[in-house]
């Protein structure tokens, strides 16, 4: 429909009339029922006729309707039809016949549930069943005439026009929605394949990596027992030469064995997972680091103090592992100055925010990125101990924790690494 209701044609005059009214009045007032239907005709106000059968209805279009309203729904954007109340199709645009790739001369006349699947049969119902005034909406599949399914959203809204109830059907293509649905759905399921594919290739590094340095500190031990058992039982018979080799074999040595601890070490991160996670007392964790760095603060003439710090949740080792490596870097890489190690802590949302500040020698901002990979050294073997394997073990620790650390400096003003870790429940800072 367009402009108009469809009217159903009232009976003619009955065969017999019962009551007391005289027939002349009862043929007077079909008589003016009539005249009511054909003025509405003229005005525009009717698109179509349905006469009434046995079997079915008989849908006849009129012409002389309202060209306005016509042209507003032959060229809107979406489907739209009208059906009767007993569910015939009375009319539809020129977008709803495209969408199903039919002629509007067999779609009008048809039952409505004509153009949809087999599946939808009882959603379309339920829509065709929607209360005069009101406006309901479904999903369903509209049945091309290959058989090929279209995805719309139907609004249905009945609408009664001087008694005659007529349902008005918008149809809006959800083909592309789908199409985009169906897209992102795909790629979460590869992203999702993906990322299971990455944590078994990292398990499996980490466990070849655990298995490997487990398996050669024995020899290395050997290595460096053999070469200093060599060194005391040739003794004196050992040339400056000899006694050199042996000392580069020794110290050869004990480099690769403090390599492959700190690789065992960073390969034991997030092993065991998360069924030690517990509240963990870092104001203990900071004194506990300082007691371990003992030597190597006294021998520096470092200072190391902290704010109050927080009780937070997670891995205690882990935590305890992350403090001592970034003081035990803030006393490793100092200046001229007396070495100053500060640590705090400022609540940031469900985390808190640490900081180490130190004011050693600094870093190029360059390398703020790198200095956190496995085996990254930002100066010459010998100039400072160390692996290159302390900060990757800092990252790992955090980021299993579900946080992240990041450093601020420049060369020779020191450095504040900062990184974040959630916080207990109902903690508040002593």
């Amino acid at each position: 429909m367009a402009g108009g209701a469809s009217l159903p044609v009232p009976p003619g005059v009955p065969d017999g009339v019962s009551g007391n009214a005289p027939d002349g009045v009862l043929l007077r007032e079909q008589i003016l029922d009539l005249e009511k239907r054909l003025h509405a005709i003229r005005a525009g106000g009717i698109d179509s006729v349905v006469l009434g059968g046995p079997d079915r209805e008989s849908v006849f279009a009129l012409t002389n309707t309202s060209r306005t309203y016509r042209a507003i729904a032959e060229n809107m954007g979406e489907g739209a039809a009208t059906v009767s109340e007993r569910g015939v199709v009375l009319y539809v645009n020129l977008m709803l016949a495209a969408m199903l790739a039919g002629d509007r001369r067999h779609l009008v006349g048809a039952p409505v549930t004509d153009m949809f699947g087999a599946a939808d049969q009882s959603t379309v119902s339920g829509l065709l069943a929607v209360a005069p005034g009101a406006t309901t909406r479904a999903e369903a599949n509209l049945r091309r005439r290959d058989g090929a399914l279209v995805p719309v959203l139907l609004a249905a809204t009945c609408l009664d026009l001087e008694g005659v109830l007529v349902r008005c059907l918008i149809a809006t293509d959800l083909t592309a929605r789908k199409e985009a649905e169906d897209a992102l759905a795909r790629g979460r399921r590869e992203l999702e394949r993906r990322s299971e594919e990455l944590e078994r290739s990292n398990r499996d590094l980490e466990q070849f990596a655990y298995v490997a340095s487990h398996d050669l500190q024995e020899p290395l031990r050997m290595v460096s027992s053999y070469t200093t058992l060599l060194a005391e039982d040739l003794g004196d018979s050992l040339d400056d030469t000899a006694r050199r080799h042996l000392d580069f074999a020794h110290d050869g040595a004990a480099r690769m064995q403090q390599l492959v601890s700190d690789l065992l070490h960073y390969a034991r991160v997030s092993r065991g997972a998360d069924t030690g996670r517990q509240r963990v007392d870092c104001d203990q964790l900071v004194e506990t680091a300082t007691v371990d760095l003992h030597e190597a603060i006294a021998a520096a003439g470092a200072t190391v103090t902290h704010d109050p710090l927080p009780t937070v949740t997670g891995m205690r080792t882990e935590i305890e592992q992350l403090f001592t490596n970034l003081v035990g870097n803030a006393v490793k890489f100092r200046g001229e100055e007396p070495v100053r190690v500060h640590v705090s802590a400022a609540r940031d949302g469900p985390m808190w925010r640490f900081s180490v500040a130190d004011n050693g020698i600094g870093i190029d901002p360059a390398q703020a990125e790198t200095i956190f990979d496995v085996f990254r050294r930002l100066h010459k073997p010998g100039s400072y101990p160390g692996t290159g394997i302390g900060l990757a073990i800092c990252k790992k620790v955090v980021e299993h924790h579900g946080g992240r650390i990041w450093v601020e400096s420049q060369p020779g003003t020191g450095a504040t690494f900062r990184f974040t870790l959630p916080a207990a429940d109902n903690d508040q800072v002593d």
